[in-house]
């Protein structure tokens, strides 16, 4: 799902299995780490932690010159 609402502004993207719930923030200027935080900062996590699925949280930069994905990283949503 893209561009999924929460109260404090918009996913990027999420995707879920039977299992897990990837959310996904994208950056042009930023880095993954940046995207992470940005995650936890906007607890784009919340609406998902009742269905008891594992939450990977992923940040992914862009490479704008070549076009394509320049770093990601992903991690387990740490305890709250």
């Amino acid at each position: 799902i893209a561009e999924m609402g929460t109260s404090m502004g918009y996913i990027d993207m999420t995707f879920s299995t039977k299992t897990q719930v990837y959310i996904f923030e994208f950056k042009v200027t930023q880095g993954p780490a940046s995207a992470i935080r940005q995650i936890y900062k906007k607890r784009y996590y919340e609406k998902f932690l009742r269905a008891n699925k594992e939450i990977i949280c992923v940040g992914i930069k862009f490479d704008g010159q070549n076009r394509t994905i320049g770093e990601w990283k992903a991690e387990k949503l740490q305890q709250i």
